[in-house]
């Protein structure tokens, strides 16, 4: 027992020992940790709990040696451009969605602006549908339209405005603006054509097409510019306002080099009176001074005006001198032999003479018509608004329209012979008065009445007057509108007919004579089924007692007479007479049917008469009741 304890004893201070040497192996440790750098003392206490952490799990560690510290250096080193493109990959990502993000507002941004600005365009809608004549809410959609420039709802606006005023032709300007900024020169034309077509009398918006036809892809096409130059002066040449779109003519032929078409341009320009009829005369002379002779007519016509010349200069009778027309120093400058055409040089009293005579004979043109010019001017100078606006003219602007309408027509007719006037020139009088008072039935009506008056066919001409009016400047009148169906019916235009008055109901519908009108033009028409039922929708509609009674009436009659169809016409006077039982010709009436359907059965009309005579009429209506029973 003592050598075990003693072996015991030993064993226990064998495991002190132990204890003591770990002990000092731990502070050695230590000491030794706390002389190395920072980072590498937590590596090492990382790479010791990690050895700790795989010893517990039963895994073998591989304790480096000292001499390996250098060569698990320079992997650390290595590994730090990876951890570089890490964050460059880090930084383009956040890139990408700062990118995306600011698409993301950008899109919210304009979906809300386009939201904004479909209710704003609504707003200007709304007020327009509510009142379509209301002019200045036009304006206002138009100019809304114009600064966002997107073509397809400008051509909404635009089409919808310039339908109910066609005459403002600044509108169809800014139109063809419109399509030039957004569309093809088809459709620029196509606004133009257009145009041209609803107010052909505007000499702005034909300048304004002409000027845009000199820029586009045919400009070089003089004979193109030409064509549309005299379509627009047959169109509008006549208007007294129409100076600007001679002279912008005549100066496209002179800047052309071509003197000869401005001649002709000058000839057709005297012949009309317009308000610059003086000044273009003048003009006419300068343009004369400055030109060759030659250069205004062709070889023949040129020897032929020649030798009219020489021989009157031989006789004499060329002598006086025309003033303002003198020679050009290019004219008073000898020419050599064989440098001029085969005539021959001109003398400078042959050249003088041949320019007086143009002078001449284009003067006795212009005197002529000067003569218009005066009689026509005192009408002219009291128009102070030629063209079309929404406000009401003065009395005085009225009463100049038509006095000078009457004067026209007293000159056209015999009864008045002071100046030459033709119904054409009456008709561009009336087409101008009508831009100016086209909302004024009564000049429509005036318009209508003498195409009436004139010999030949001139039923297309009275239908586009019409249409014109009714379409678009007086929607709301009736009188126009009821002469419109009648004109169209005399012409056996049923469909157009029925069309006016369907119209017309629409917009008055509290009219009644138009609901029988419509129902008369379908009997007429022999269209029976639809005559009845716009009957029933009469007699239905009528709140009025007397009316609705009056349209039980004509109902009854038309059953009766037209559909021999007694005892429908018996059953529509019977719920009349049941709603309007004290209403005289409802009884009066009906007694009338049963009269006069045969065979009569005079016990029902003896019944009927007392009922009749039990009801609330007056002394003098029972005695009548009394009298046909």
């Amino acid at each position: 027992q003592m050598e075990v304890a003693e072996g015991d004893g030993a064993q226990e201070e064998a495991s002190e020992e132990k204890k003591e040497e770990s002990v000092a192996d731990t502070v050695a440790e230590e000491e030794k940790s706390s002389d190395e750098p920072p980072e590498k003392k937590m590596k090492t206490t990382d790479d010791a709990t990690e050895n700790g952490e795989k010893e517990k799990s039963g895994q073998v560690v591989n304790k480096p040696e000292e001499g390996a510290e250098e060569s698990k250096e320079e992997p650390a080193a290595a590994e730090e451009p990876a951890d570089m493109r890490t964050e460059e990959e880090k930084a383009e990502d956040e890139k990408k969605a700062k990118e995306e993000n600011e698409k993301k507002a950008a899109r919210e941004k304009e979906e809300k602006a386009a939201e904004e600005h479909r209710k704003e365009l609504e707003k200007y809608w709304k007020a327009v549908k509510d009142d379509p004549s209301d002019f200045t809410g036009w304006t206002y959609l138009l100019q809304f339209v114009d600064s966002k420039n997107i073509l397809d709802e400008g051509r909404k606006a635009y089409d919808a405005f310039l339908k109910r005023y066609p005459y403002c032709y600044g509108y169809w300007k800014k139109y063809s603006d419109l399509e030039k900024r957004n569309s093809t020169p088809e459709d620029v034309r196509a606004v133009f054509r257009r145009g041209t077509q609803a107010i052909p009398l505007s000499v702005d918006l034909w300048l304004h097409f002409l000027n845009y036809e000199k820029t586009s892809d045919k400009k070089d096409s003089a004979a193109h510019i030409r064509q549309q130059y005299n379509t627009a002066l047959d169109a509008c040449g006549k208007e007294f306002r129409s100076d600007k779109i001679w002279d912008s003519f005549v100066k496209y032929e002179v800047e052309n080099n071509n003197p000869a078409e401005a001649y002709k341009v000058y000839e057709r320009c005297l012949k009309t009176p317009t308000l610059g009829l003086v000044e273009n005369f003048d003009k006419f002379r300068e343009f004369i001074k400055n030109s060759h002779p030659k250069s205004l007519m062709n070889a023949s016509e040129f020897l032929e005006f020649r030798k009219e010349i020489l021989e009157s200069i031989k006789s004499g009778k060329i002598e006086t001198h025309e003033p303002g027309v003198v020679q050009s120093k290019t004219d008073e400058e000898e020419v050599a032999p064989g440098v001029d055409d085969s005539e021959g040089s001109l003398s400078d009293k042959e050249l003088t003479a041949m320019r007086e005579h143009l002078v001449f004979t284009m003067k006795k043109t212009f005197k002529e018509t000067e003569k218009i010019f005066n009689a026509r001017v005192k009408f002219e100078s009291k128009i102070k608004r030629p063209y079309f606006h929404v406000k009401p003219l003065e009395r005085s602007a009225l009463v100049t329209w038509n006095e000078y309408l009457d004067y026209m027509k007293k000159n056209v007719d015999g009864s008045k012979k002071d100046i030459p006037v033709t119904e054409e020139d009456v008709e561009i009088i009336y087409e101008r008065c009508l831009i100016a008072c086209a909302l004024y039935e009564e000049f429509w009506l005036g318009y209508i009445n003498w195409m009436e008056s004139r010999e030949g066919d001139h039923v297309e001409k009275i239908r586009s007057i019409y249409s014109k009016a009714c379409s678009s400047h007086l929607q709301n009148k009736i009188n126009i509108h009821l002469r419109w169906a009648m004109f169209e019916e005399i012409h056996k235009n049923w469909a157009k007919a029925a069309e006016v008055l369907e119209n017309l109901e629409h917009v008055h519908p509290e009219l009644t004579s138009v609901k029988l009108r419509r129902a008369n033009l379908e009997r007429r028409r022999g269209d029976d089924e639809k005559a009845t039922h716009l009957f029933e929708a009469c007699v239905e509609a009528t709140q009025e007692e007397a009316l609705n009674a009056d349209c039980a009436i004509k109902f009854a009659r038309y059953l009766r007479l037209h559909r021999q169809d007694a005892d429908k016409a018996k059953e529509v006077l019977a719920k009349a007479i049941e709603h309007h039982s004290d209403n005289i010709k409802l009884r009066l009436q009906m007694l009338d049917l049963m009269i006069h359907t045969h065979p009569v059965n005079a016990r029902e009309v003896v019944s009927f008469l007392d009922k009749a005579l039990l009801a609330d009429f007056k002394a003098s209506q029972k005695l009548l009741l009394s009298q046909r029973k």
